[in-house]
């Protein structure tokens, strides 16, 4: 075996047992360096400049930061004029709030992961558990306004049945 394919195999060693620490490893199993067209190890690219990492970073957190003051005002409002329970479209409005709080919750997370040059440092659970609210929100956003459409059709089926029924 040649020198280069022995590095190349440790290299893909510490990524598969779980890349303990050294030269090739940023910790976090989701983003694999780019390597030169002959596959040497010399190739390895840096994941961006320190600056754009600290721009992106703060823009996440003031983007956070507005969401999160946003939607828990619009909750709020919601909540304290008791119009929640008076129409549908305002629950869905409220739900659609809390889905984007999650979504802004999130962002915090990864803009310190982004800031660390993509290493995660908040431990499998808190991953698993941004995944989970970032999904959450995915779909929330998608069902919420397409559950809105689903109103007019019931207050027009409604409508239409109660044309029916004789007058008294």
């Amino acid at each position: 075996m040649s020198s280069s394919d022995s590095k190349r195999l440790d290299v893909v060693n510490s990524i598969l047992n779980g890349c303990i620490g050294g030269l090739y490893c940023n910790n976090s199993h989701l983003f694999f360096h780019n390597t030169t067209l002959n596959f040497g190890l010399e190739g390895f690219d840096d994941d961006g400049s320190p600056w754009g990492r600290i721009v992106i970073s703060v823009v996440y957190f003031v983007v956070a930061t507005a969401g999160v003051l946003g939607n828990l005002l619009v909750m709020f409002l919601l909540y304290s004029t008791h119009t929640i329970t008076t129409g549908i479209i305002n629950f869905f409005v409220f739900n659609l709030a809390l889905a984007q709080l999650l979504f802004s919750m999130v962002l915090p997370f990864w803009a310190i992961d982004i800031a660390m040059d993509y290493s995660w440092p908040f431990g499998l659970a808190t991953c698993k558990a941004v995944s989970l609210f970032h999904c959450t929100q995915c779909l929330c956003e998608l069902f919420f306004p397409h559950s809105n459409e689903f109103d007019p059709v019931l207050l027009c089926g409604y409508c239409s049945e109660a044309q029916r029924l004789p007058v008294q």
